[in-house]
């Protein structure tokens, strides 16, 4: 069962020099070899003569939640050698096998001040390993287990990186003559572009322009040229970069001009800003010019910035203020904005961004000899200016005797133009002379000086033919790097001298580059519209879209994904958007937590983990916290569907039956196939249970089918792989069902009851093999047994807290028809008690943990609670037990449902959907879905929100519980029941609401157009509510009868 190719996450172990290696009295293991083997094209880092390759997980990445600070990860190569030793050496059973005690004492040993946080995971780690449960683990079964669950990491990583886009793209026209130059998103994902006549315009989702800003004209009629923009979400702002040497800020909500920077020397042609996420008054504007130049904007206060700014003289109805104004020679103060110029390319700058999680400036130009250049935007200080700095902070000197800040420059600032402003100045100035007025003049109209950074304040990245664009990942750890020759670079960004990889798929220069971290992706663009994504972990192509394919075939000026909306924006001529499939539990048809219907889910409180099954033969493991997928198995049964899926008692092993009548045993954390059952023929296998009897160890596996006939497995851990049913059961059996059986069910002390498709209940006695009693299910309401299957059991369910009381009802059976009916199996197989719980057949039925609330339930996607705590505890019941609530849960049938620890209900539908829920109907979420949650935080669920899926349903109406069928009132009976009710009085408003059971809709009224009709059950104070909502006592009435 094991790969036969080393899989990409493996660990790879070499001998130290100068130690023996022991002798090999064979050939090697294969699960050694793959564990700690070598393969092609794994990188090594060679230390201390120990060849270790971590696994790509633990090199950085954070966006695999259920991966990080795994007790897996640190298994390097040194760990993995001091452990084998220590497997060698054994303990106090004898070499080669270690217990849970001593294995948790070799980590302490060697984790030491991090073996407090890892106690957890080694114990869950070695419960893992140990799948037969005799607390005894060895070498090889740890080989196996580090080997599949590395491979099990690559299948998942892989099926992640899945994406896919809807094509062709979608195209809408300009509202301006000119190309667009930039593309931004706002909060909201909304889109914002502005083209190169000064034309800014906000799109809708649908590609519709909402609003949009008139070009506006120069002073020599012709509209203004706009080469950059920007948007300061944090401050409401839209900032222009112009032609005419300006920084133009609007309002963002009105497109009214704000205020504008004035007069600077060069033309601005790329523009950044940047905003502190903990403090939004401390920012950053940078702009790069025609002079090759990088300006930055340290504004630490931009709020009282903005309102300065708006105080300037209005020049064509915009208040403006020239640049060299706001800037003076004078040292720096608390409140100052900094203006700094360097000079770090010889070639036009392609792109330039900001990063405050590393304060840096990076910048990309054509030019070979600096194309990227990371560097800090103040500069290095000279230490004994340091030094000077903090004597004068303990002895400030007197105002006439300050130090002079222009005498005692910094490294950097002696190769750069550095200057401070004044406008935070609150100190009326005194009226100026003519000679003072002359040297104003002069400093204003100064020509700014730029000089290069110092080298140690940089670090330059060498790239044949230049980069085009960049970017850069904090979480990664990354920087990629694009350009003219094709070819797309992968750096450390603290190491210049070689990139760590190199990816040559594009066969044109590369123009974009974008890394979305929350889905661990790179989106590559190149200049022929050539769409490329890559994995960030396994730096392979996922996919790759052709002009061809997404028909965007003109140039295209400007490239920007929308990390909201999961779409590429292409902008030139027209204006282009390329969606991107999501995988989000709001788009129903396009999300699933399977491809095919959902078969079964259990519950592991061991690991709080959820094992779902599909027919498609594939099992996925989640975790329960937050609804992440951390491994799945495919082709369990080959290509034979999968029909029944059951955990041991402690929860380490799975078990699955095919429609081939097969039984499969499975280490579910790793994916080892441990046995397998042949009940020797191909009769489809309907369903299991686990049966162990009181005060024996041996335990077994009972299963049914289409063979009409019990099969028992005696569980054994035993070296045979492949085993057969006990005889005697087999043979006592065979002749006794007329029918298919349809469900098994187990209960103590020795009970093994079976039900069949013609509704009859067989109870054996397990202890001694004989036939116990019989009995046949008999609904209430004869007119629903009247079709053929009506009669059918679908579940049986024991009520384990109720076992030794002989006079309750310890049984519980579930029809086609809706009803469920009570046994006691001591009082001659009478029920006890019968009542319907749906018009639908019911599916599946669960309980809480003190059997007090029994969960419902049917094909009909519905989930019904029902108060059983005093039903048929003690007597039979002609009543029906107290109605609690109800909800639909699923748009298709229920298959599955599983009470899971904390009050949480886990269903699976034939609609390929595995939801949790809370006990109250609240709906957490849909494992898989895009956005995780976190059961320690309510704030993370779904909740109050519901399926879009049973929502948009047509059978999502109100109604009342339990229901008969009834018709719409017709128009006479409309007038008729006509009354006024006044006052608050509960007695009077229920009285004039002559009420039907419930409200069935004709076949032709299902179609009721898109009038979505959908209510929802708040949260009563009480645990559970007593009754049913309001909503249920209104009438409803087709929109068209309405005069």
């Amino acid at each position: 069962m094991l790969p036969k190719t080393l899989s990409k996450s493996a660990v790879i172990l070499k001998i130290p020099q100068g130690q023996k290696k022991e002798e090999s009295k064979g050939p090697p293991d294969v699960r050694e070899v793959c564990l700690l083997g070598e393969s092609e094209g794994t990188k090594s880092y060679q230390s201390n003569q120990v060849k270790l390759r971590l696994p790509p997980y633990s090199q950085g990445c954070q966006t695999l939640d259920h991966f990080q600070s795994k007790i897996e990860d640190l298994f390097d190569s040194t760990l993995l050698y001091l452990l084998k030793e220590r497997f060698s050496k054994g303990g106090r059973l004898g070499p080669g096998r270690l217990v849970n005690k001593e294995f948790v004492i070799f980590f302490q040993q060697h984790l030491r001040s991090s073996f407090i946080k890892y106690l957890e995971q080694i114990e869950i780690l070695f419960k893992k390993i140990d799948y037969d449960s005799d607390e005894i683990i060895n070498w090889d079964e740890f080989c196996s287990y580090m080997q599949m669950e590395l491979h099990g990491r690559d299948a998942v990583v892989t099926q992640r990186n899945q994406t896919s886009f809807s094509w062709p793209a979608e195209s809408a026209t300009l509202p301006s003559s000119d190309h667009i130059n930039q593309i931004c998103h706002l909060m909201d994902g909304t889109v914002v572009t502005c083209s190169s006549d000064s034309v800014i315009c906000v799109w809708s989702h649908e590609l519709c322009p909402k609003r949009r800003k008139k070009p506006e004209l120069q002073f020599s009629g012709k509209p203004l040229w706009v080469t950059d923009m920007a948007i300061a979400h944090e401050h409401n702002k839209i900032i222009l970069i112009c032609g005419d040497c300006a920084i133009r800020f609007y309002e963002l909500s009105n497109f009214e001009p704000y205020c504008q920077l004035s007069n600077l020397e060069n033309v601005p042609l790329k523009l950044d800003f940047w905003c502190d996420k903990k403090d939004m008054n401390n920012c950053v504007l940078m702009f790069a010019d025609d002079k090759l130049n990088i300006n930055i904007l340290l504004l630490p206060n931009m709020s009282d910035a903005f309102r300065i700014w708006k105080r300037g003289t209005k020049k064509n109805n915009f208040p403006t203020i020239p640049l060299a104004s706001l800037l003076q020679t004078v040292g720096p103060t608390s409140s100052g904005m900094l203006y700094y110029r360097w000079r770090v390319h010889e070639k036009w700058i392609s792109e330039l961004h900001y990063y405050g999680s590393i304060n840096a400036v990076i910048s990309a130009s054509h030019d070979p000899m600096a194309s990227i250049v990371i560097g800090s935007p103040t500069g290095s200080t000279h230490i004994e200016t340091s030094l000077e700095a903090c004597l004068q902070a303990d002895n400030p000197p007197r105002p006439e005797t300050a130090p002079n800040f222009r005498k005692q420059k910094s490294v950097s600032e002696q190769n750069s133009f550095v200057t401070q402003s004044s406008f935070m100045s609150t100190v009326s100035p005194r009226p100026l002379t003519a000679a003072q007025k002359g040297q104003q003049f002069a400093r204003t109209n100064l020509s700014f000086p730029t000089k290069f950074r110092a080298s140690n304040d940089q670090r330059v990245f060498r790239i044949p033919k230049g980069a085009n664009s960049f970017v850069f990942s904090y979480e990664y750890n990354v920087l990629v790097t694009g350009g003219m020759d094709q070819v797309i670079r992968v750096w450390n960004p603290y190491v210049t001298s070689k990139p760590i990889m190199k990816m040559n798929d594009h066969t044109s220069p590369v123009s974009f580059l974008f890394i979305s971290e929350s889905e661990g992706k790179l989106y590559s663009v190149s200049i022929e519209n050539c769409v490329k994504v890559w994995s960030l972990t396994e730096y392979n192509c996922i996919i790759s879209v052709i002009p061809g394919m997404h028909k965007i075939t003109c140039p295209v000026d400007v490239v920007y994904y929308n990390p909201l909306r999961k779409c590429l924006l292409f902008g030139g001529d027209r204006f282009y958007c390329l969606r991107q499939i999501q995988r989000s539990v709001t788009t129903g048809e396009a999300f699933s937590s399977h491809d095919a219907p959902v078969v079964s889910v259990k519950y592991c409180k061991c690991f709080q983990q959820v094992l779902s099954v599909c027919e498609g033969s594939v099992l996925k493991v989640w975790s329960l916290n937050n609804g992440t997928k951390l491994s799945q198995h495919t082709k369990l049964h080959g290509q034979s569907p999968v029909s029944a899926m059951l955990l041991d008692e402690t929860g380490r092993r799975a078990f699955t039956s095919s429609q081939s009548g097969e039984i499969k045993v499975w280490n579910y954390n790793s994916g080892q196939c441990l046995q397998v059952l042949n009940k020797g023929n191909k009769a489809e296998i309907t369903d299991m249970c686990f049966a162990s009897l009181t005060g024996e160890a041996k335990r077994y596996i009972c299963c049914v089918g289409w063979d009409r006939q019990l099969n028992v497995f005696q569980d054994s851990t035993d070296s045979q792989f492949i085993h057969f049913p006990m005889p005697e059961l087999k043979l006592i059996s065979k002749g006794k069902y007329k029918e298919d059986i349809t469900c098994i069910a187990f209960g103590a002390p020795f009970f093994l009851v079976t039900a069949t498709f013609d509704g009859e209940l067989v109870v054996w006695n397990f202890v001694s093999g004989t036939l116990f009693c019989r009995s046949r299910s008999t609904t209430v309401n004869s007119d629903k047994a009247t079709a053929e299957g009506c009669e059918a059991i679908t579940k049986l369910l024991f009520l384990s807290q109720r076992i030794r009381a002989r006079e309750s009802a310890t049984l519980l059976s579930s029809t086609v028809s809706g009803f469920i009916s009570f046994w006691n199996l001591f009082d001659s197989m009478k029920p006890y008690g019968q009542f319907s719980v749906s018009t639908w057949p019911v599916s599946s039925m669960t309980t809480d943990q003190n059997n007090s609330w029994l969960f419902v339930a049917d094909s009909g996607g519905y989930i019904s609670v029902w108060d059983i705590r005093m039903y048929c505890l003690n007597s039979q019941s002609t009543q029906p037990p107290k109605f609690v609530n109800k909800w639909k849960a699923h748009a298709k049938k229920i298959t599955s449902l599983e009470y899971a620890s904390n009050n949480l209900l886990i269903t699976a539908s034939h609609d390929g959907l595995v939801r949790l829920w809370s006990d109250h109907g609240q709906f957490i979420g849909t494992f898989g879905q895009s956005r995780s949650w976190k059961l320690s935080n309510p704030f993370t669920f779904e909740h109050p929100f519901m399926p879009t899926d049973t929502l948009i349903d047509g059978c999502s109406l109100p109604e009342r519980f339990p229901s008969e069928e009834s018709t719409l009132p017709n128009e006479a009976s409309l007038e008729k029941e006509d009354t006024v009710v006044e006052g608050d009085d509960q007695n009077s408003w229920e009285a004039a609401l002559p009420l039907t059971e419930s409200i069935t809709l004709p076949k032709e009224d299902l179609k009721m157009g898109k009038h979505l009709r959908y209510f929802r059950e708040r949260e009563n104070s009480e645990r559970r509510g007593t009754s049913a909502g309001c909503y249920h006592k209104l009438k409803c009435y087709n929109i068209d009868d309405i005069p």
